[in-house]
C-alpha cells in the first residue's frame, strides 16, 4: 500500500484511539476492585480537599503508590488494588520528586501541615517544594483533611491520636516550662533518660551537628535555639526554647530539693540535669507525638543524632566542649571503639611510636607486619 498523507493521518488517528481505549476508557469500565479492610470512603471535606490536591498539581511530585521495595516508607504496607476503590481518578502520581503520601496521615499534626503549606522551608529548610500560601482558610483546612486521611482507617487513627495528644501537650505547656519538661520526660522510657552519650562533645562533633541542625531543625527551633523559627506562629505547642532550660523554674515534684530556680548543670555527665543526652536522642529518633516534632529515624543515622544533640547542648544549653585527646574514634567517628580503648590507655595516646614501644619489641611488627610483608612481595614481583 502506498504511503500517502491521508494514510499516515488515518493510521496515526487509529493508534491514538487505541491508546485512549486501552489506557483510559477500558480501565474505567473494568477496574472495580473490592475495597481492602483498611479502605474507607471519603468525607465531604476530604473529597473537596482531594480536588484541591489534584487541581494544584500535587500528584506531579508526590506519588500515592507504595511499592513492595518501599519497605521504609509510611507504614510499610505495599499498595493493593482495593486501596483505590473510592478513587476516581486514581492519584497515583507521575513521579516521585517528593515523599510518597499513601500512608501520610497522622505522621504530622494538622498545624505542621498548615505551616508546611505556608512555606515548606518553615518545616523542612532544605525542601524544594513551592509555597502554597495562596491556598487559604477553608481550602487549606480541607486540603489538610485530605492529607490526614491518606492511609485509610489506620491513617485516620494516627491523625486522631495526634489531635488527642496535642491537647495534653498544650495544657502542660501553658502551666510552666518546668511542668512541661517534667511531663515530656515522663513520656520517655526511663532507660533512655539515663543513657550515656558515647560521642564526646568535641569540636568536630559540634560542627557536624551544626550542619544537621541548620538542615533539619532551624525552621522550628530557630537559628539561636530559642524556638523562634519561622514556623512558630503556626505551631501549638510552639517549638522548645532550649535557651530557657537553665532558668525555667525549680523541679515541681521536689521544690525543697532544688530551692534555686533553674535547671542545674551536671559537670560529671556534661549535660543539663533535666534534659539528658538520652532524652535528646530519643526525641530526635521518635519525635514527640502530638507536637510538630517529627521522627527522624528514617533520615538520620545514630551518630548524626548524637552529633546534633551535642551541638544543641553546647550552643544553647551550656554544655562544655571536651578537648580532643587523640582518640581513634574521634577521627573515624566510630564511637563504639571508645569503650574498648578505655582499657587500652597505651593505644589511646596520640604518640603512636611511644605507645608501640611500651607494648614490647614485637609490637611494631604485629601492627605493621602484614603491610610490610605485602610490600616486600610486591617489590620482588616488580623486580622480576
Amino acid at each position: 500500500m502506498k504511503m500517502t498523507p491521508i494514510t499516515l493521518m488515518v493510521g496515526a488517528t487509529l493508534v491514538m484511539l487505541s491508546v485512549i481505549l486501552g489506557n483510559i476508557i477500558m480501565p474505567a469500565q473494568v477496574f472495580h476492585p473490592k475495597p481492602t479492610p483498611n479502605t474507607i470512603m471519603y468525607t465531604r471535606d476530604e473529597l473537596e480537599g482531594r480536588q484541591i490536591y489534584i487541581k494544584n498539581g500535587c500528584l506531579y511530585c508526590h506519588s500515592q503508590d507504595t511499592r513492595d521495595m518501599d519497605w521504609g516508607m509510611g507504614s510499610g504496607l505495599a499498595a493493593q488494588p482495593g486501596d483505590y476503590a473510592f478513587d476516581s481518578p486514581e492519584a497515583l502520581g507521575s513521579s516521585r520528586n517528593g515523599p510518597d503520601l499513601m500512608h501520610e496521615a497522622g505522621y504530622h499534626p494538622d498545624d505542621w501541615h498548615w505551616a508546611h503549606f505556608e512555606n515548606p522551608r518553615y518545616t523542612r529548610p532544605q525542601s524544594f517544594m513551592p509555597s502554597f500560601s495562596y491556598i487559604k482558610g477553608e481550602d487549606r483546612r480541607k486540603l489538610i483533611a485530605y492529607i490526614q486521611c491518606l492511609g485509610g482507617i489506620d491513617g485516620r487513627k494516627r491523625a486522631e491520636q495526634q489531635r488527642a495528644l496535642k491537647n495534653i501537650l498544650v495544657q502542660y505547656y501553658q502551666k510552666s516550662p518546668a511542668d512541661n519538661l517534667a511531663y515530656l520526660n515522663s513520656t520517655l522510657p526511663s532507660a533512655w533518660l539515663a543513657l550515656p552519650n558515647p560521642v564526646p562533645v568535641t569540636k568536630g562533633s559540634v560542627e557536624r551537628g551544626r550542619v544537621l541542625y541548620v538542615a533539619y531543625c532551624a525552621g522550628c527551633h530557630g537559628e539561636h535555639g530559642d524556638g523562634r523559627g519561622p514556623s512558630k506562629p503556626f505551631l501549638n505547642p510552639p517549638p522548645m526554647d532550649f535557651t530557657l532550660v537553665q532558668a525555667s523554674g525549680a523541679d515541681p515534684a521536689a521544690p525543697q530539693a532544688n530551692p534555686q530556680p533553674g535547671y542545674h548543670y551536671d559537670y560529671a555527665r556534661n549535660q543539663v540535669s533535666d534534659i539528658t543526652n538520652g532524652a535528646i536522642y530519643y526525641v530526635v529518633l521518635y519525635g514527640i507525638p502530638g507536637s510538630a516534632m517529627p521522627q527522624f529515624k528514617g533520615q538520620l543515622e545514630s551518630e548524626k543524632i548524637w552529633d546534633v544533640g551535642n551541638y544543641v547542648g553546647w550552643a544553647f544549653m551550656g554544655w562544655k566542649m571536651e578537648p580532643y585527646s587523640g582518640r581513634y574514634e574521634e577521627l573515624t567517628r566510630r564511637p563504639w571503639e571508645h569503650t574498648w580503648e578505655r582499657g587500652q590507655s597505651h593505644l589511646a595516646s596520640a604518640n603512636l611510636p611511644a605507645a608501640l614501644s611500651a607494648l614490647g619489641p614485637s609490637a611494631s611488627h604485629r601492627r605493621f607486619g602484614v603491610a610490610s610483608s605485602a610490600y616486600q612481595r610486591r617489590k620482588k614481583s616488580i623486580r622480576r
